[in-house]
């Protein structure tokens, strides 16, 4: 993590940056008491807000492929549709799926919230299936666009 961005990011995207699994869970438990009813909830708040690259601790923990903190993120209710404020504008189950990330991409699905249609930026806008489909991620593939329910 670049200093300034540690300056402006908040306490919960340091300890995911550094894989800081204890007080990852004691923070996420410690906001959600604090916080109760607060929109959005805190662990869904970009690092920096109205610059560019802004994310949220599970874009971080997607990108870092901690699948445990995913995991828990979405479980605790964290909202798996926040684009990411970039060029492509991708979701967190854009940026597993078109990396061959599967558990990931299973744990983000887990949840009712998810937007399996979400478009990104990239060329006319793209799906989370068609990520996948381009890039041929066999595994993955398929089982994808099948849960999906939809056409590459």
């Amino acid at each position: 993590m670049k200093k300034c961005e540690l300056q402006t990011s908040r306490l919960l995207h340091i300890v995911v940056w550094h894989k800081d699994y204890p007080k990852i869970y004691a923070l996420t438990e410690l906001m959600i008491k604090q916080k109760e009813g607060q929109e959005p909830p805190p662990f869904d708040l970009p690092n920096k807000l109205n610059e560019a690259r802004t994310i949220t601790p599970l874009f971080l923990a997607v990108q870092k492929r901690l699948e445990e903190v995913v995991a828990y993120l979405i479980a605790c209710n964290a909202n798996p549709n926040v684009k990411r404020n970039s060029f492509e504008e991708d979701t967190p189950l854009h940026f597993a799926a078109s990396r061959g990330m599967t558990k990931i991409v299973k744990a983000l699905c887990s949840t009712e919230k998810i937007d399996l249609n979400v478009k990104n930026k990239l060329g006319i806008g793209k799906g989370p299936a068609s990520c996948v489909y381009e890039l041929y991620i066999r595994d993955l593939c398929l089982p994808f666009i099948c849960l999906c329910e939809l056409t590459p």
